[in-house]
């Protein structure tokens, strides 16, 4: 896949897939915007990227601070990514935060944070990014995740937020059409934690993502490039991981059976 000369905006830059994805562009010869809400933390990425490689970076990575639910800032990451590249062929919506709490015992601030961080920031981000989207023919990539795909229980909050990208992602493949922007949405998999991942709290306090036991992760590095094969593919709708692919089909044939198994295992959610 050659990236060579394309201008990516990712959001949510700093760790994780996002990270993972901007290391795997640079590499590809792409120039990349990376986002993220910490200036600080952001800064030292994007400076580790660069010293982790002979070749030089700094003129093909530019750091914009900014929260993606304000569509303030949404606005001046398009704005600057246009002033230092002139342009925008890639925008990965990539940002977002998961949050664990029944209905009963979370804060309203919990839903709100996940609705303007995964939902809104999105479509802000999108907005703002379109005309030069279409000027180019490039891609919008929207990263979501098997929650979209069946609710999950004690994550009502993150299932709701990544469901609406799904809806969102539809209705812009279509008013889209015949103006050669590819629209995608990748429901990654269950994906490596990094160390610095926080979550929201039924109370709406963050504390670090615990991690996954008893489930096999796939690396940060893996779900980039699969979706970096969706975008050079020009792909709409792509399923990670083989749990995954069986959900998807058993919430349109059986959705009784994904059910049971959630009652089955509610604990362990």
């Amino acid at each position: 896949m050659d990236f060579t000369d394309k201008v990516v905006i990712i959001s949510g830059a700093r760790i994780g897939i996002g990270r993972a994805l901007a290391e795997a562009l640079l590499r590809r010869g792409a120039c990349v915007v990376v986002n993220a809400r910490d200036a600080g933390a952001l800064e030292k990425m994007r400076d580790r990227l660069c010293d982790s490689t002979t070749v030089r970076l700094y003129d093909r990575i530019h750091a914009v601070a900014g929260d993606v639910g304000r569509p303030e800032d949404c606005r001046r990451i398009v704005e600057e990514t246009l002033r230092v590249f002139g342009k925008i062929d890639i925008l990965i919506n990539n940002a977002g935060i998961s949050g664990k709490g029944s209905v009963a015992e979370s804060d309203p601030v919990v839903f709100q944070a996940q609705i303007n961080t995964n939902l809104l920031g999105s479509i802000y981000l999108t907005r703002y990014a379109l005309s030069s989207l279409q000027a180019s023919k490039g891609s919008v990539l929207f990263v979501s995740t098997l929650a979209a795909i069946r609710g999950l229980p004690f994550h009502s909050g993150y299932s709701a937020s990544k469901m609406g990208l799904t809806a969102f992602a539809e209705s812009l493949k279509v008013e889209l059409h015949g103006q050669g922007v590819h629209v995608g949405i990748a429901y990654v998999g269950f994906t490596e934690n990094d160390p610095e991942k926080n979550i929201i709290n039924a109370a709406g306090q963050l504390e670090r993502l615990p991690r996954r036991a008893g489930v096999r992760l796939t690396p940060a590095s893996q779900t980039a490039d699969l979706i970096l094969r969706q975008i050079a593919s020009r792909k709409f709708k792509v399923v990670h991981s083989p749990i995954g692919k069986l959900n998807w089909v058993l919430s349109k044939i059986a959705p009784w059976v994904v059910e049971w198994v959630f009652l089955r295992k509610r604990e362990s959610f």
